[in-house]
């Protein structure tokens, strides 16, 4: 019994660290680079080799995170949403979670490098680089920080297309352009709903200084009638099959529609459910790439 009580704090340190690289938003970073991958490997490929591709991208992804919340801290400590994160709440010291990110950095970064190629290691911790170093400190700085953000958040899918051929596939970038525009609106319904908390930690993301208005939210509904046509375009380049286009089509309007009633009734509740509305979109637009490889 003393010997499993002396362990517990390990154990505890060791899940306050993996709190910091936010395992549950990960996962769909993961998933999105996954599909990237899937959707191009050969016949017979390794699935030993995808597991680790995997592994890898999980590592960097929660690496990113973790580094986000570290040079956040402070700020994480006057958001009501954020304050309850480890770093605010003393739970692990800000060198603990530095060592904790170069060890996932260098597990990533090393094992896509030697069990795939340099584009792949480079690209992954470039966007590692961006999210934390530049979009992490720009958020307080100009609502611009969203382009940046958009960045690192569309480079999984095409970092996993290009893990399987060693260059940037036309579909690749096709799964990036998708997941590149699906953000700005998503993110903007988030800085719409927590706007006050934000505020408070002088963060300003939405699109117009005028805040939570039918301007910004019609730089919403802009971001969303992209999505329409893009898959459309894809299709007629012979890049997607008709059945992937026709759901991304349909994909895209159910994400406008949520878009334009915010844009006729600006209002936090109408902000929330374009909100839950991205978080369909997304995971259903990658499910389909799958689907259509799976049946």
């Amino acid at each position: 019994m003393n010997v499993v009580l002396s362990h517990l704090p390990y154990a505890a340190k060791l899940k306050t660290l993996l709190a910091l690289g936010k395992p549950g938003l990960s996962s769909m970073v993961v998933f999105s680079g996954f599909v990237g991958a899937f959707i191009l490997i050969p016949i017979g490929y390794s699935t030993i080799n995808l597991l680790i591709f995997l592994i890898c991208s999980a590592s960097i992804t929660m690496a990113a995170n973790a580094l986000n919340q570290i040079i956040e801290r402070d700020i994480d400590g006057l958001m009501y949403r954020t304050r309850n994160r480890p770093l605010p709440l003393g739970l692990c010291q800000p060198w603990e979670a530095y060592i904790f990110v170069g060890l996932l950095a260098s597990l990533g970064g090393f094992g896509l490098y030697f069990f795939f190629n340099a584009l792949t290691a480079f690209l992954s911790l470039l966007s590692l680089v961006i999210y934390a170093l530049v979009y992490t400190p720009l958020k307080r700085v100009s609502s611009l920080a969203v382009l940046v953000g958009a960045l690192p958040g569309a480079l999984p899918p095409l970092i996993g297309a290009v893990a399987i051929t060693g260059e940037f596939h036309p579909v690749g970038i096709v799964l990036f352009m998708i997941q590149f525009f699906w953000q700005f609106p998503h993110f903007w319904a988030i800085a719409w709903v927590s706007y006050d908390d934000y505020k408070r930690a002088d963060i300003m993301l939405l699109p117009n200084v005028s805040g939570r208005t039918r301007l910004s939210a019609m730089h919403i509904v802009l971001y969303t009638l992209v999505l329409i046509p893009l898959p459309v375009f894809a299709y007629y380049m012979s890049l997607l099959p008709m059945s992937i286009t026709l759901g991304l089509v349909a994909l895209g309007t159910f994400y406008t529609l949520f878009a334009l009633v915010l844009f006729m009734k600006p209002s936090t509740a109408n902000a929330r459910k374009l909100m839950f509305a991205s978080f369909i979109y997304l995971p259903v637009g990658l499910a389909l790439f799958i689907l259509n490889v799976v049946v």
